[in-house]
C-alpha cells in the first residue's frame, strides 16, 4: 500500500491523514481495476505509551512502539519469528509498517489465548506481505505509465459461477455413482487386487469351489463396470475396433462345433462333444438346446466379463462372481454383443460402437473420492482466480476444450485405457496460467520464484498420473490445449503498440492451431485406431510400481 503521511507539522493530538490506492494483492490473476486514491484517518498516536509489547505464544510475533521522533508521529515495527520464551533482543529483526496504532494484549494465561494471538499476528504478517507486493505493483504501475493504469482500471471482476457449478456437478456425479440403487457400488479398496472363492453349482449339479480375481480402487471409488456405465473415457466404446471382430469370429470358429448337451434330470447347455464327456449324457450333435423337447432347463449360457470382451458359456453364478453380464435369453457367445453390454449408454449402432461422448463426460467423473478432493481443491483455487479474471465463458470454453483435447490425445496414444477425471481440464488451466504468467511478466514480483511455482506444480500432477486410473496423456494433452486457449482466449495486459501487435498475431496464431489440432486430432482418432503404434505409450499413463499396480486400468 502506498501511504503518504500528512503535513509533517500537524499538531500530535490531531488526527493524520494517510493517502492511498486500495488495490488487490499481485498475482498472475488478481491485477484488478485500479481505484481512485482515497484519504482515510487515523487516530492520534501521541497518548499512546511510549513502549508497548504484544507476544504471541510458539513461533508469535512482537510488537514494539518507539519513542516520538519529535514531530508528533511515532512508528510502529514488528519482530517477526521470535520463539516463545526468546528474550534475546539482539536476535531481534525489525520491519516497518507504517503507523498503525499498537495492539494492546490481554494477559496470556490459556492456551486458546496464545492461539488467538498467534493467528493475530500471522494475520498481520500477511497483510504486510500483501501491502509489500502491492506497492511493488503500483511502482511498476507508475513506471509503466497511465496506458497500463487505464487497462487495469477498465478490467471487470467476475464471480466464479461456472467453477463452483462444475464442482457442484462432479460431487454429485461421484456420489451418484456410489449408489447401488443407481447401478453403481464401490470396488475394494486397496492396491492389489481382491480374491475371492465363490462356491459354483456345475453343469452336473455338483458344487465347485472356484477362485476369481476382482481389480482394486485405490481412490476409493465405483468397480470398472460402474464407472463404464457412467461414460469414463474407453476408446473400444467410442469407435470401431479390429481386434474385437478378431474376437468375434475366433469365437464364432470354435462354437461351430458346438451342440446341445442333456443330462438325465433334463439340464442342458451348448457345448462341444469332448466337455459332454459323462455316459449318461446325450449329445445333440449341430442342434441348439432350445430345440429339443426334452430339455427342462438350459443351465450355461453366454457371459460377458472383463475389459476385452470376452465370452464364455457358463452357469449364472459364476458369471456374477466374475461381476460379468448373463444373456439369460441367447446359447452361444457369437450371439452377443459384449461391448455393447459392457459399454452400456447405448449409441451402438448396429454393430459399431459410436459413443463420441466419451470425450466429454470423463471431464464430470471422477476415479474415487480422493481423485474427487484433489482435484476439488486444485480446481476451487486455480480455476476460480483465472474465472475471476477472465469471466464466465471465456473460462468455461478454456476448460472445456482443454478437457476434450486431452481425451483425444489419450485415446490416439493410449486407445486401451480406463480412465477419467477434470485433470486434463485442469491441466489446461495451468497452461492458461502459464499464459498469464509471461504476459504480466512485467508487473510481476519474484519472477523466478512464480515461474519454478508452476514448474513444480506441473511435475507433482504428472507424478499424479503415473498412478492407476489417471491419464496422463490426457495431462499432457489438455496443457498443450490449455497453452492455446489462453493465448486466443484470456484478456492481456499490452505495455506498448508493439506489444498489442505481437499478441493480436499470436492470438490468431492460437486460433488457427486450435482449429488445426482439433481436425487432424479427430481424424487421427477415428481414422488411424491401430493400438499397437507405440508400445510404450501406456507406461506414461500407469508406471508398475507393484506387479499388479495397473491391472484393471490398463489393456495395452
Amino acid at each position: 500500500m502506498d501511504a503518504s503521511e500528512s503535513d509533517s507539522d500537524t499538531p500530535a493530538q490531531q488526527p493524520r491523514k494517510v493517502a492511498f490506492q486500495a488495490q488487490p494483492a499481485l498475482s498472475a490473476f488478481s491485477i484488478g481495476a485500479v481505484e481512485p486514491e482515497k484519504v482515510i484517518e487515523l487516530p492520534s498516536l501521541a497518548s499512546a505509551p511510549d513502549e508497548m509489547y504484544m507476544r504471541g505464544g510458539g513461533g508469535g510475533a512482537r510488537h514494539k512502539r518507539k519513542p516520538s521522533n519529535g514531530t508528533g508521529s511515532r512508528v510502529t515495527t514488528i519482530n517477526v519469528g521470535e520463539a516463545e520464551g526468546n528474550e534475546n533482543e539482539d536476535e531481534q529483526h525489525w520491519t516497518e509498517i507504517g503507523q498503525v496504532p499498537a495492539i494492546n494484549p490481554t494477559p496470556m494465561t490459556t492456551r486458546s489465548q496464545r492461539r488467538r494471538n498467534r493467528m493475530a499476528a500471522n494475520q498481520q504478517l500477511r497483510k504486510l506481505h500483501s501491502e509489500h507486493r502491492q506497492n511493488h505493483i503500483n511502482q511498476r504501475i507508475d513506471e509503466l505509465g497511465d496506458q497500463v493504469r487505464n487497462q487495469l482500471q477498465n478490467m471487470k471482476f467476475h464471480r466464479p459461477y461456472f467453477t463452483y457449478t462444475t464442482a457442484f456437478i462432479q460431487i454429485l456425479v461421484m456420489i451418484s455413482a456410489l449408489l447401488p440403487i443407481t447401478g453403481g457400488g464401490h470396488a475394494h479398496w486397496g492396491v492389489s487386487p481382491k480374491s475371492t472363492n465363490h462356491k459354483i453349482t456345475s453343469f452336473d449339479s455338483s458344487t465347485v469351489t472356484e477362485k476369481t480375481t476382482e481389480a482394486s480402487n485405490m481412490w476409493f471409488g465405483p468397480t470398472t463396470r460402474g464407472l463404464l456405465h457412467w461414460g469414463v473415457k474407453y476408446t473400444p466404446c467410442m469407435r470401431h475396433e479390429d481386434w474385437i471382430d478378431d474376437v468375434l469370429d475366433s469365437t464364432k470358429e470354435i462354437e461351430s462345433s458346438f451342440g446341445c448337451c442333456q443330462t438325465e434330470e433334463g439340464r442342458c447347455a451348448m457345448m462341444n462333444g469332448t466337455d459332454c464327456y459323462d455316459e449318461t449324457w446325450t449329445f445333440h450333435s449341430e442342434m441348439k438346446c432350445d430345440r429339443i423337447d426334452v430339455c427342462d432347463e438350459i443351465v450355461l449360457r453366454p457371459c460377458c466379463f472383463g475389459l476385452d470382451g470376452q465370452c464364455a458359456v457358463v452357469a449364472e453364478d459364476y458369471c456374477n462372481a466374475l461381476d460379468g453380464m448373463w444373456h439369460d435369453k441367447k446359447q452361444l457367445c457369437s450371439e452377443v454383443n459384449c461391448m455393447e453390454g459392457l459399454c452400456g449408454l447405448g449409441g451402438f449402432h448396429g454393430k459399431d460402437p459410436d459413443q463420441w461422448w466419451r470425450l466429454i463426460t470423463p471431464i464430470f467423473m471422477h476415479i474415487g473420492v480422493i481423485h474427487l478432493v484433489f482435484n476439488l481443491v486444485f480446481q476451487l483455487r486455480v480455476c476460480a482466480e483465472i474465472e475471476e479474471t477472465a469471466g464466465l465463458w471465456r473460462t468455461a470454453a478454456m476448460y472445456m476444450i482443454s478437457g476434450i483435447g486431452g481425451n483425444v490425445i489419450a485415446s490416439i496414444f493410449s486407445p486401451r485405457s480406463v480412465s477419467a477425471g477434470s485433470s486434463g481440464a485442469l491441466y489446461g488451466m495451468i497452461g492458461v496460467m502459464t499464459v498469464d504468467l509471461f504476459q504480466t511478466w512485467q508487473l510481476l514480483e519474484n519472477k523466478t520464484f512464480q515461474l519454478f511455482r508452476l514448474i513444480g506444480m506441473l511435475v507433482l500432477v504428472l507424478g499424479i498420473g503415473t498412478l492407476p486410473w489417471i491419464d496422463n496423456w490426457a495431462h499432457l494433452g489438455g496443457f498443450l490445449v490449455g497453452v492455446l486457449c489462453g493465448i486466443a482466449l484470456l484478456p492481456f495486459i499490452s505495455f506498448g503498440k508493439w506489444d498489442q501487435r505481437f499478441k493480436l498475431l499470436f492470438r490468431l496464431i492460437a486460433v488457427v492451431a486450435l482449429a488445426t489440432a482439433a481436425t487432424v486430432g479427430i481424424a487421427l482418432f477415428y481414422k488411424a485406431p491401430d493400438p499397437g503404434f507405440c508400445s510404450w505409450c501406456h507406461y506414461v499413463d500407469c508406471v508398475p510400481y507393484t506387479s499388479s499396480l495397473c491391472k484393471g486400468a490398463s489393456r495395452d
